[in-house]
């Protein structure tokens, strides 16, 4: 049991473990950026193989789940394998230094006073005295934070790795388009295959402004929203173009804006060859037929492109003659045309179902929408904080030199004779710059 644990510690700790993760990460980066990160559509061939291989969304497979776990765990067996030798670098002298350089002078002073004065030099030189066995030694170090770079860039990028994780499994982000009064609490997720996803808040859209250049082009295009929670406003404020509005760690985007369909058409109606009048009719309401008025006519669906045949309404007609349900077309012309003798073969789609009536669709009523995107990412400030991590290792790790000073004394018939021995891991002239600073100070 106890040799399966070393060896099982020992793999996790492994450098060749490590290479050999950041060799699949890689793989996986190459493959989601050659092949589009979205499930297409129809599958067939091969793409059902790249599906069931979860190669379509390879960020979110439980391979990369897997790779990024194990690495996680590599990255904190090996810094613990390692930081104790590293702590003790960092708390004792300088090892494996790859710069030496001993000195020797004389002076006429009382020892005590060159311990005071080498005492306040070194402190001077921002170095950390640490107590020495005799009396006559004194030993300053600087820079030994050197030691932890690698271990505060281990940290950095294990905090990238959680912030990493959490993004893709908890992460959320989706559109959807509002008109000005609508209230919406869900997006839709994913672009060929959308999903709705529920939001723990509404969204309302008061107002929908667009401001325009001279030539034509837009300027800005401004929301006015109201966030209700428990049908009760907890935010109102406008969002613009890169100045989100944060809801609960969602962040809303004004991301875009078109013209969309509504629940309104105008009809004309024509009875016999007489045009008699047109009306704007709305999905899910009636109207009286003019010069029958008895008779009501109920608008059951309307449609910005039924069947890829173009707009249509679907109206009922209800008369004492029993009801008729047909469909308006705008393009019925066209229809007709393609296909001749359809009017009879499909009476459904005939606008002359009902004579002596003629029903004709001569447009959709359209409105201004605004494009939102909703995304929530709680990775997000992990990742964030981790990158400075990272960064600030690699500052200590190469800017940082390491360092240190070992500094005795002796009385002797001529004066005090001092022993000065520097040495440093990198940085040769850092060292040198501290040794004839000391060595001029002293001689004043």
């Amino acid at each position: 049991m106890k040799s399966f644990r070393s060896g099982l510690l020992s793999v996790l700790s492994s450098v060749k473990l490590t290479i050999s993760l950041l060799l699949i990460l890689a793989a996986m980066g190459i493959i989601g950026t050659v092949l589009p990160q979205e499930e297409p559509q129809e599958v067939f061939g091969l793409c059902r193989l790249l599906s069931a291989l979860k190669l379509y969304d390879v960020f979110h497979s439980v391979l990369f789940y897997l790779v990024m776990i194990l690495l996680t765990l590599n990255l904190v067996f090996c810094s613990i394998s390692r930081f104790p030798q590293a702590l003790k670098r960092f708390r004792g002298e300088v090892e494996g230094a790859r710069f030496k350089r001993k000195e020797t002078l004389t002076l006429r002073l009382d020892p005590d006073e060159i311990r005071k004065k080498i005492h306040f030099l070194l402190k001077r030189r921002r170095y950390t005295i640490f107590t020495s066995p005799g009396e006559n030694e004194l030993r300053g170090q600087k820079g030994l934070l050197s030691y932890l770079g690698a271990y505060i860039v281990h940290a950095g990028v294990f905090v990238l790795l959680v912030g990493t994780l959490m993004s893709s499994l908890l992460s959320l982000e989706g559109y959807v388009n509002i008109r000005e009064g609508e209230t919406v609490d869900h997006i839709e997720t994913g672009r060929n295959n959308p999903i709705s996803r529920s939001l723990p808040f509404q969204i309302h859209l008061e107002k929908f402004t667009v401001e325009w250049y001279e030539n034509g082009m837009p300027k800005q295009y401004r929301s006015d929203l109201k966030i209700l929670k428990d049908g009760k406003t907890a935010i109102e404020a406008p969002l613009t173009v890169n100045h989100p509005i944060v809801v609960d760690g969602f962040y809303i985007y004004q991301a875009s804006y078109g013209e969309m369909p509504t629940p309104e058409a105008r009809l004309l109606i024509i009875h016999g060859r007489e045009k008699i009048g047109e009306i704007t009719v709305t999905e899910g309401k009636a109207f009286p037929l003019p010069r029958d008025e008895k008779v009501k006519v109920s608008v059951l669906r309307v449609e910005s492109d039924f069947m890829r045949m173009g707009p249509a309404v679907k109206l009922a007609i209800h008369s004492d003659g029993g009801e008729f349900v047909f469909w308006v077309f705008k393009q019925i012309e066209e229809i007709v045309t393609s296909n001749p003798g359809i009017l009879k073969e499909v009476p459904m789609i005939n606008p002359h179902l009902y004579p002596p009536y003629t029903f004709v669709l001569t447009g959709l009523k359209s409105a201004l929408y605004s494009g939102l995107q909703v995304k929530r990412d709680p990775g997000a400030p992990l990742v964030g904080v981790g990158a400075i991590i990272v960064i600030f290792g690699l500052i200590v790790t190469y800017f940082i030199s390491p360092r240190s000073l070992t500094i005795r004394w002796e009385r002797k018939d001529t004066g005090t004779e001092i022993y000065i021995k520097g040495t440093a891991a990198k940085d040769a002239s850092a060292l040198n710059r501290d040794l004839s600073y000391l060595i001029g100070e002293l001689k004043e």
